[in-house]
């Protein structure tokens, strides 16, 4: 078994052409660039770096009445479910980037890692000073609600899979493969599907009651940066050089096995996140937020990720204002900037926009 984490200086590597499974000795090589995706990908987030600090809450404490009942406990499931998640996924990065063989993608993996950390701390940080010691009762209830550990199973349970199947005995086989490859596409969705959906929702209360939780509603801009922009647009790419390159030793798999698996799984996946609208909703809709809302925002995404890998859409769902007005908020490059969202933040990604409008939604059917 070779070791794939300790530092060898005893065999100067033939190639460095593989992301998996080649010859590396686990020294990193600047200078050898197999994929300059990874390189500009990695510099990208290193311009963008931020801390969990940066952003204030001090409206949310002082707003945090202004919303509903019903509001008030969408917001806390969604929240407690995106600190989960982002508990589990550093470890998941921390140990691929141990385990490619690429020196920029492990870079990449790194950083991905960190920056979920720092997510992950952000989400603590800010229920910390809203609720004080309150703060304590609301994180614990993830302990006893189901629906939040049934949105976290899969990729969980993948993890786990992986780690003990391939990671810690080093299999080559197309076995272990094909466990790499479901990790990858389901982290993929994760970060495509999933954490948008919890973003719009978040915002969507943001925008109806008044900019109420507007340190929420920023804190999660940068974070959506990082998912959206660099978590996601990373692992696409991953998954279309693994189908594409046939050095990689993945491609043979993609018609035999992947192409198909992959639409199940994202069919699966959107299910779930539907489901997990129903249980948001369980207690009435808020305005400009209902199931329809929710599915049609939901299957757009997953026909986005889908087709980004080169895999025919399950729903052929079109785009809408509700998709654009997303886009939008989330662009911390816009120009124009509400005087109460810029003394919350010295983030240097740019202005940010003013979420203040309120329309009723067009679905283009």
């Amino acid at each position: 078994m070779q070791c794939i984490n300790i530092l060898n200086l005893d065999h100067k590597p033939k190639e460095y052409n593989k992301l998996f499974f080649g010859d590396y000795g686990n020294f990193g090589r600047l200078d050898k660039i197999n994929y300059e995706v990874f390189k500009n990908l990695a510099e990208a987030s290193e311009a963008n770096t931020w801390f969990m600090n940066e952003i204030s809450y001090a409206k949310d404490k002082d707003s945090w009445d202004n919303l509903s009942d019903k509001a008030k406990r969408m917001f806390k499931l969604n929240i407690l479910y995106q600190m989960a998640m982002d508990a589990l996924v550093p470890d998941i990065f921390s140990i691929l980037s141990n385990f490619v063989t690429d020196t920029w993608l492990s870079y990449v993996y790194s950083r991905i890692s960190t920056e979920e950390k720092i997510h992950n701390l952000s989400y603590s940080s800010g229920l910390t000073q809203v609720f004080g010691s309150e703060a304590t009762n609301i994180i614990d209830s993830i302990y006893t609600d189901d629906m939040i550990k049934r949105r976290t199973d899969d990729e969980r349970k993948i993890a786990e899979k992986f780690i003990s199947k391939v990671y810690e005995t080093y299999i080559q086989d197309d076995e272990a493969k094909k466990i790499i490859l479901e990790l990858l596409f389901r982290t993929y969705l994760l970060e495509g599907v999933k954490f948008p959906f919890s973003f719009f929702t978040t915002w969507i209360i943001n925008k109806v009651y008044n900019n109420s939780i507007q340190g929420f509603s920023q804190a999660l801009k940068l974070i959506a940066w990082d998912e959206m922009t660099f978590h996601t647009v990373a692992g696409k790419n991953l998954i279309n050089i693994l189908r594409r390159d046939k050095e990689q030793g993945f491609s043979h798999l993609f018609d035999s096995w992947f192409n198909e698996e992959a639409v199940k799984i994202a069919k699966e996946t959107a299910n779930l996140e539907i489901e997990w609208a129903k249980y948001l909703l369980k207690d009435g809709e808020i305005p400009e937020f209902n199931l329809k809302i929710a599915t049609h925002f939901i299957k757009y995404y997953t026909d986005k990720r889908l087709k980004d890998i080169k895999l025919s859409v399950l729903y052929n769902e079109k785009s809408s204002d509700i998709i654009n007005w997303y886009d939008e908020y989330r662009n911390l490059n816009n120009n124009h900037v509400a005087l109460q969202e810029a003394e919350t933040t010295n983030y240097q990604k740019g202005k940010l926009k003013n979420d203040l409008d309120s329309y009723q939604w067009t679905i283009i059917e």
